[in-house]
Parts: structure tokens; sequence; C-alpha cells
């Protein structure tokens, strides 16, 4: 199994920014994402310390926003 951790994930093709830039991960607040509305992506980095185990060692849920944003993404992963 890889053990990397998950460092970055950037959401593309969101037309307008989310309700709130606030980030959880597993239900626990991980920080806050930056909108571009030039490039349409919502980055959210610093997801090390979240992901120690590594990346895919377990499921695992992202919530942004208003609730989940979940359905219809198309998502980009970068590993550390």
């Amino acid at each position: 199994m890889d053990g990397n951790t998950l460092s970055n994930i950037t959401i593309m093709g969101l037309a307008t920014a989310p309700a709130s830039t606030a980030v959880t991960f597993n239900g626990k607040s991980v920080g806050y994402g930056v909108y571009n509305s030039t490039s349409q992506t919502f980055f959210i980095g610093r997801l090390e310390k979240a992901t120690t185990s590594g990346a895919w060692a377990a499921d695992w849920s992202l919530e942004f926003g208003a609730g989940s944003q979940s359905s219809g993404w198309l998502w980009w992963w970068c590993y550390s």
C-alpha cells in the first residue's frame, strides 16, 4: 500500500466561490481553502497531518462550503 501523505487537492471547474472556505477532512477542521475566480479552482493544502498513515490507507471524506461538495467534481491530487 502507498504510504505517501496527501499534501494538496485542487478542485477544478467551480464557476462560483463556495459559501465558505472552511474545510473539514473526516469531520475535523483542516483550515481553509483558497478560491481562484480566474481559474475557477479551489485549492486545499496542508493535508499531510490528516493523512499521516497514507493518502489511500483508509476511506476519507472532504467537505467545504455549506456542506459536502462531493459529486460531479474533477479531483487532482499531489503527493508530498
